[in-house]
């Protein structure tokens, strides 16, 4: 089977898969909690804004959080079968 990246290059999108998606799921953990440290991140709110608006926010932040989480996840689990291709010695440089 051809590879499409290298292994070094397969390793390095490894290793920065997993750090993302570590990453992305202790953030939309913490979102999911509604931790205060994060109201900037949110994006506008009023004084107007209710208690009941904000949840929805920072579970719709934590909700994306975890859907880009899933993706790095794709790229984690795609980027190590690429170095496990290339670096089974039949690597092939077209």
């Amino acid at each position: 089977m051809k590879t499409i990246c290298g292994p070094k290059l397969s390793m390095c999108c490894t290793l920065l898969s997993t750090w993302g998606l570590i990453m992305l799921l202790i953030l939309g953990g913490m979102f999911r909690v509604n931790a205060v440290a994060f109201i900037e991140d949110i994006g506008e709110t009023t004084t107007e804004t209710t208690k009941t608006d904000l949840e929805k926010i920072y579970t719709g932040v934590s909700n994306n959080c975890f859907i880009a989480a899933g993706i790095y996840l794709f790229f984690l689990l795609f980027s190590s079968w690429q170095y496990k291709l290339g670096s089974s010695g039949n690597y092939q440089v077209s």
